[in-house]
């Protein structure tokens, strides 16, 4: 007698299956079985869903319908089906440890691979494999064909059996039952005809079999679990509750492209004859997932039971969940007359963006507007999804996490895909592992001493890394760990500029503070490091050390125990303890060795195949955090199928990127001879995104990057996408609500956002709507660094040195925002290269010429030079090196002659101070003849370059009455002299450069060395305003080659928003540079 209400309704064992087009229907009824039918209070309630986030959907729905949800087991059917085979047929390992698991399976296919080579089946395999030094192709081809035998497993089991009576002399069949042997078909369909024969022999035990088994929202299952399922619903009650988009029964409805290829195929029979059945034209083309889940249901022994709910047909989206509901007919419904929506409907809306960024703000905004409109929709009701999650995560929180001035931010949680995009221990092994088979490029190097995991252990602070960063760039380190390295590569075996080469530098530079032109077995110490850098320098030496000694250990294969010792060791040396998720690399590492001691390989693999290995274990490896939690959830679309709620939203819908393509393997029998109920990635996504506009309780938000980003050109959008528009206007009349698809604008502080005049277009941004007001009055917002001149300082000391005094003249604007402001727009940061120099740049030329010009006045020999210059990296290896020095010498000797002899007797130099007006100006002048001073530049003379030889100039006249001072500065271009100024005279110009200068450290003076020169110059010679101005511009700039004054980045900060060249630059210009220009006199070259 049938003891509860279910029992009535099904009465003897069998399957019992519930269908519904909505999830929570469902999840009602199982929580009515949970309420009505308990189990005893101590056995667990077994519930298989189709992925994890259902299972933690349903633990919450549950929750919420019987007010508490606990003692149930929510799980995945192949894994449970594992169990199940486990609990009749003992002793029986797990399915982790299952010889046949994709994993095991792997590593027997490589050994057997080895060995069979030669053999006239495998032919095709041994060219593939011809060209593999480091087994990285054969490890790949095994883990693939590990993949298609585990799909055969699933799918084919019969063609399995068939091997294992020996049937089938291909490669496959031969390589089947070579990793088959000594398991005693310990297989999935081994397993199951053992099952059933165990149970069909006698009654098992109690507790052996649980009491009940639930397959919940279930959409798609291998025959081959619902064949087990079924079998085992005549021994206990199994619960399956289906999800069937349609009450019909719709198993046989074709697509019109399916309809066109089925009368292709026949062309002597008309499409009448063939009663080829086509009802809704979504659910035919984007259901074939769950039609041949149907069928399957269909033709087995069960109890149905229907529980659909008609949807709300207010809306457009509700009309079309009701069409596909009712599987009405597309044809049917264009000979009436179209449904009409609803003025304002936006239950569903296309938006057409120009790039991700773009969909998340539009997202965004949209989200702010369904909160506003529906004041009982909680951020949690809504799910984003994605193809790649992962690709849109770090736009989510550009959008999300920083909405800007005035924003709201919203709740929101990303369940990625990848462990390798949250886990910064599991990104920091691969990245060592993937350096350490690498050239050990500088920028790679450093970028991992960054990492959190390794800067923790070796305790890098940012500091520290930017004093790293800089040690490198100035020993021009660039790529190799030593000459060896390089001779490995088949390069040639030289030092300069590897890792090797800039260590001993900086070792020997701490050992030799300040002798940074010397040598110590030709090794050219780095001068600039302390005493307090020994720390930092000590860790990082360790740290490169450790990284070179693991490179030489992944240069020769291994057995794979050893390699786990090796793992073991790189966790130890390079990661913190405390670092997260060390546990799943362990873990990982665990697995690998089992490959050798349960799998029996006993073959030396490479690095390369151990790096594939763990990484491919990672990758099977659940990243921390989930979804369904507080907040707006993203997810993939892989992970969030099937999940109803109240508004789902579709992002990065574009062509290509969804529905993703069958990549089947070209040996793959499956894909050769495809059935119902074979796995499809494309079939999966199809069904996905019709369960999306299921399950979309009151909107439904697709966007797409459908613009060019840069020309605007017309991007497609998933092909589902175009048929769900085609569909939607084929079908409906949508002039009471517009155009389903709205296309966005290129920035979001687009005036149409903000008029309220074009329809779709809004945002709540307070800030974009403030630059839309001022785009749209167009007004150019000045924005002034500098509003007022600051406050002199307190007990202002009016003492300045002449370097000082010089250098506020190289620009201003730069003095007064370093000195007075303390902004530093131009840090020096030296270029991270990573690769060798083969030719001086012009840079690189201009300093070596200027030590070929200072060691030849000092007597030295340039062969000292070159070898200095060479110890130091900054020559072109070998000839080409040479040559580009002895090329640079021979152009710059005559230059260094003439220094040399005007430099003779310029071995004087002079410490002095004056008082020019209020201002103390002291200094030392150097190099000082018996005439005056003797500057020099290795290049050509620039405006600055004699404006500084003139102040200088003026300082030694004011400090040295009765003497005729001639000074001159000497370019490569011209000799430009100064005569004897008076010492009166001297001092008035200093005091008014000093007025210059107290000045403009109060408020940017609008001074510019080449500009002000220009318009100077100019107006010395003509006297004509306009033509001085024209050339101060075009020294202003920026010109066509983009050089210029103006790009500057201290002057652009302090003289943004207005015009510099102003009345008060020209009176600068003619009272800075006039007295210059009238003493000036230029020489020769």
């Amino acid at each position: 007698m049938p003891n509860n209400r279910f029992d009535s309704i099904f009465g003897e064992e069998c399957l019992r299956v519930y269908s519904s087009n909505s999830l929570q229907t469902l999840a009602g009824q199982l929580a009515d079985l949970l309420i009505n039918d308990p189990l005893p209070p101590l056995e667990q309630e077994i519930v298989l869903t189709q992925n994890p986030v259902m299972g933690r959907w349903l633990y919450l729905e549950l929750a919420k319908i019987n007010g508490a949800c606990a003692n149930i087991r929510v799980t995945l059917p192949n894994a449970y089906m594992h169990e199940l085979f486990a609990s009749i047929i003992p002793p029986m390992e797990n399915e982790e440890q299952s010889p046949f698991s994709p994993w095991a399976m792997t590593w027997r296919i490589m050994d057997a691979l080895a060995r069979f080579m030669e053999e006239p089946p495998f032919t095709e395999i041994q060219r593939y494999l011809q060209d593999d030094p480091d087994g990285r192709k054969r490890f790949g081809l095994s883990r693939r064909i590990a993949g298609v035998f585990d799909g055969y497993l699933l799918f084919r089991p019969e063609m399995i059996l068939n091997w294992d009576r020996g049937k089938g002399e291909h490669w496959q069949a031969i390589l089947w039952r070579e990793i088959s042997q000594g398991f005693n078909n310990r297989h999935r369909p081994g397993l199951r005809n053992a099952f059933f024969k165990a149970l069909g022999s006698g009654k098992p035990k109690p507790g052996v079999l649980p009491k009940r088994i639930s397959l919940f929202g279930v959409w798609g299952m291998p025959p081959f679990h619902l064949d087990v399922f079924s079998g085992v619903g005549r021994m206990l009650p199994v619960y399956l509750f289906h999800v069937n988009p349609c009450k019909e029964y719709w198993a046989h409805a074709f697509s019109d492209k399916q309809i066109t290829r089925i009368t292709t195929r026949s062309p002597f029979t008309r499409p009448e004859e063939l009663y080829l059945e086509k009802g809704n034209a979504l659910l035919a083309s984007l259901g074939g997932v769950g039609r041949d889940f149907l069928g399957l249901v269909a033709g087995l022994e069960c109890h149905p039971q229907e529980l659909y709910e008609s949807p709300d047909r207010t809306s457009l989206l509700g009309m079309i969940q009701g069409e596909i509901l009712e599987f009405k007919e597309e044809d049917g419904r264009k000979a009436q007359e179209k449904a009409r929506t609803r003025p304002g409907d936006r239950s569903l809306a296309i938006h057409n963006c120009h790039s991700p960024m773009r969909e998340m703000e539009v997202l965004y905004d949209h989200i702010l507007k369904f909160l506003d409109e529906d004041p009982d929709l909680d951020p949690r009701d809504i799910m984003v999804m994605a193809p790649d999650m992962d690709k849109f995560a770090p736009y989510v929180e550009a959008v999300f996490a920083s909405p800007g001035p005035g924003g709201i931010r919203l709740p929101y949680c990303i369940a990625h895909k990848e462990i390798r995009t949250v886990s910064p221990s599991v990104n920091a092994f691969l990245e060592i592992f993937d350096l350490c088979q690498s050239r050990f490029e500088a920028a790679a190097v450093l970028d991992l001493a960054g990492m959190p995991a390794v800067a923790e252990k070796f305790s890098f602070s940012e500091q520290d890394l930017e004093t790293l960063a800089r040690w490198v760039a100035r020993t021009r380190v660039r790529w190799g760990a030593n000459a060896d390295s390089r001779k490995a590569l088949g390069l040639p075996a030289t030092g300069d500029n590897t890792w090797e080469s800039g260590l001993d530098r900086l070792m020997l530079g701490y050992a030799m503070s300040g002798l940074d032109e010397e040598f110590f077995q030709g090794i050219s110490p780095f001068g600039d490091l302390a005493m307090e850098d020994a720390p930092l320098l000590g860790r990082f030496a360790k740290f490169t050390e450790a990284l070179f000694q693991l490179s030489q250990k992944m240069e020769k294969s291994r057995e794979i125990l050893e390699w786990a010792e090796i793992l073991e060791g790189v966790l130890q040396e390079f990661l913190s303890p405390d670092a997260e998720d060390l546990h799943l690399l362990q873990i990982a590492f665990s697995k690998t060795s089992k490959a050798q001691s349960e799998q029996g390989y006993g073959r030396k693999v490479s690095a390369a195949v151990v790096k594939a290995a763990v990484a491919g274990l990672l990758e099977q490896s659940s990243p921390s955090g989930g979804i369904l939690r507080r907040g707006v959830n993203f997810c993939s679309i892989a992970q969030g199928a099937g999940i109803p709620a109240k508004v789902i939203c579709l992002v990065g819908m574009d062509d290509g990127a969804f529905p993703r393509q069958d990549g089947g393997m070209g040996f793959d029998y499956m894909a050769r001879s495809p059935r119902r109920g074979d796995r499809s990635p494309r079939g999966d996504d199809r069904f996905s995104f019709l369960q999306a506009i299921i399950n979309a309780q009151s909107r439904l938000h697709i966007s797409f990057t459908g613009q060019g980003i840069q020309d605007n050109a017309a991007l497609c959008p998933s092909p589902l996408v175009s048929e769900l528009i085609d569909y939607v206007e084929a079908g409906f009349d949508l002039s009471g609500s517009g155009p389903i698809a709205t296309v966005h604008k290129l920035q979001p502080f687009s005036p149409n956002y903000f008029s309220g005049q074009c329809p779709g277009l809004f945002s709540y941004s307070k800030q974009y709507s403030r630059a839309a007001g001022i785009l749209q009055r167009g007004e150019k917002q000045s924005r002034q660094f500098f509003s007022q001149p600051l406050e002199a300082p307190e007990a202002q000391d009016k003492t300045i040195s002449l370097e000082a005094l010089c250098g506020f003249f190289r620009m201003p604007a730069k003095s007064v925002l370093k000195d007075r402001v303390g902004v530093f727009l131009d840090e020096y940061t030296e270029a991270m290269d990573s690769a060798e120099a083969f030719s001086l740049g012009g840079l690189e030329r201009h300093v070596l010429a200027g030590k070929m010009v200072e060691k030849r006045v000092q007597g030295r020999s340039s062969l000292d030079l070159y070898a200095l210059a060479k110890a130091q990296g900054e020559l072109p290896h070998g000839n080409v090196g040479a040559f580009a020095f002895n090329q640079l010498e021979n152009q710059i000797s005559p230059f260094a002659r003439k220094a040399e002899a005007m430099l003779s007797e310029a071995n004087q130099r002079l410490d002095a101070h004056v008082m020019a007006g209020e201002w103390k100006i002291h200094g030392r002048l150097a190099p000082l003849g018996p005439w005056g001073l003797i500057l020099h530049r290795t290049a050509s003379a620039k405006a600055f370059d004699r404006l500084n030889a003139w102040i200088r100039h003026l300082f030694l006249c004011a400090v040295r009455p009765g003497f005729e001072n001639q000074s001159l500065f000497a370019g490569t271009d011209a000799i430009y002299y100064y005569d004897n100024v008076e010492q009166k005279e001297a001092v008035t110009r200093l005091a008014a450069l000093a007025g210059v200068y107290d000045k403009g450290m109060e408020f940017p003076a609008p001074f510019f060395p080449e500009a002000s020169f220009a318009y100077a110059q100019s107006m010395f010679k003509t006297d004509d305003v306009g033509q001085a101005m024209k050339a101060a511009r075009s020294k202003w700039g920026p010109d066509f080659f983009g050089r210029g004054e103006a790009l500057d980045s201290y002057a652009a900060l302090c003289f943004e928003g207005r015009d510099p060249l102003s009345r008060e630059f020209r009176d600068l210009a003619v009272e800075i540079y006039a007295p210059m220009l009238e003493c000036e006199r230029k020489g020769g070259r």
